[in-house]
Protein backbone atom coordinates (compact mmCIF):
# COMPACT_ATOMS: atom_id res chain seq x y z
CA UNK A 1 0.00 0.00 0.00
CA UNK A 2 1.19 3.50 -0.82
CA UNK A 3 1.11 6.00 2.04
CA UNK A 4 1.37 9.68 1.14
CA UNK A 5 3.51 11.66 3.57
CA UNK A 6 3.93 15.21 2.24
CA UNK A 7 3.14 17.35 -0.79
CA UNK A 8 4.95 20.59 -1.64
CA UNK A 9 3.89 22.80 -4.56
CA UNK A 10 5.75 25.97 -5.56
CA UNK A 11 4.58 28.44 -8.23
CA UNK A 12 1.62 26.17 -8.88
CA UNK A 13 -1.74 27.77 -9.74
CA UNK A 14 -2.47 30.45 -7.12
CA UNK A 15 0.53 29.54 -4.93
CA UNK A 16 3.60 31.60 -5.75
CA UNK A 17 7.01 31.55 -4.10
CA UNK A 18 5.34 30.73 -0.76
CA UNK A 19 4.78 27.04 -1.41
CA UNK A 20 1.75 25.01 -0.52
CA UNK A 21 2.90 22.37 1.98
CA UNK A 22 0.56 19.64 3.08
CA UNK A 23 1.49 16.92 5.57
CA UNK A 24 -0.54 13.74 5.38
CA UNK A 25 0.11 13.03 9.07
CA UNK A 26 -2.23 10.12 9.55
CA UNK A 27 -2.91 9.26 5.94
CA UNK A 28 -5.84 10.73 4.07
CA UNK A 29 -9.44 9.61 3.90
CA UNK A 30 -11.14 12.80 2.71
CA UNK A 31 -10.53 16.48 1.99
CA UNK A 32 -12.85 19.14 3.32
CA UNK A 33 -12.76 22.89 3.80
CA UNK A 34 -14.33 26.18 2.86
CA UNK A 35 -14.31 27.54 -0.67
CA UNK A 36 -10.92 28.97 -1.58
CA UNK A 37 -8.95 26.90 0.95
CA UNK A 38 -7.08 24.89 -1.70
CA UNK A 39 -8.92 21.56 -1.90
CA UNK A 40 -8.87 21.53 -5.70
CA UNK A 41 -5.28 22.80 -5.79
CA UNK A 42 -4.21 19.88 -3.58
CA UNK A 43 -5.93 17.42 -5.92
CA UNK A 44 -4.48 19.08 -9.04
CA UNK A 45 -0.97 19.09 -7.53
CA UNK A 46 -1.16 15.37 -6.69
CA UNK A 47 -2.37 14.52 -10.21
CA UNK A 48 0.28 16.78 -11.76
CA UNK A 49 3.23 15.24 -9.89
CA UNK A 50 2.01 11.64 -10.28
CA UNK A 51 0.45 11.67 -13.77
CA UNK A 52 1.69 14.91 -15.42
CA UNK A 53 -1.86 16.22 -15.82
CA UNK A 54 -4.35 18.18 -13.77
CA UNK A 55 -7.39 16.60 -12.15
CA UNK A 56 -9.58 19.18 -13.85
CA UNK A 57 -9.52 19.83 -17.57
CA UNK A 58 -6.66 22.38 -17.47
CA UNK A 59 -3.75 22.63 -19.89
CA UNK A 60 -0.38 22.07 -18.23
CA UNK A 61 0.74 25.57 -19.24
CA UNK A 62 -2.13 27.01 -17.15
CA UNK A 63 -0.89 25.27 -13.96
CA UNK A 64 2.07 27.66 -13.76
CA UNK A 65 1.51 30.54 -11.34
CA UNK A 66 0.37 33.48 -13.51
CA UNK A 67 2.33 36.08 -11.52
CA UNK A 68 5.73 34.34 -11.51
CA UNK A 69 5.29 32.38 -14.78
CA UNK A 70 8.21 30.00 -14.12
CA UNK A 71 9.80 27.47 -11.74
CA UNK A 72 6.67 25.42 -11.13
CA UNK A 73 7.71 22.56 -8.88
CA UNK A 74 5.65 19.90 -7.15
CA UNK A 75 7.14 17.21 -4.91
CA UNK A 76 5.29 14.30 -3.36
CA UNK A 77 6.83 12.20 -0.59
CA UNK A 78 5.39 8.75 0.05
CA UNK A 79 6.25 5.29 1.30
CA UNK A 80 5.53 1.81 0.03
CA UNK A 81 6.46 -1.41 1.81
CA UNK A 82 8.40 0.58 4.45
CA UNK A 83 10.59 2.27 1.81
CA UNK A 84 10.51 6.04 1.37
CA UNK A 85 10.25 7.66 -2.07
CA UNK A 86 9.60 11.03 -3.63
CA UNK A 87 8.50 12.21 -7.05
CA UNK A 88 9.40 15.71 -8.25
Amino acid sequence: MIRFKKLIAKNFLSYGNNPLEYDFKNGITHIQGKSGNGKSVLTDALCYVLFNSAYKDIKLSKLVNLKNKYDTEVTCYFSKNDKDYYVK
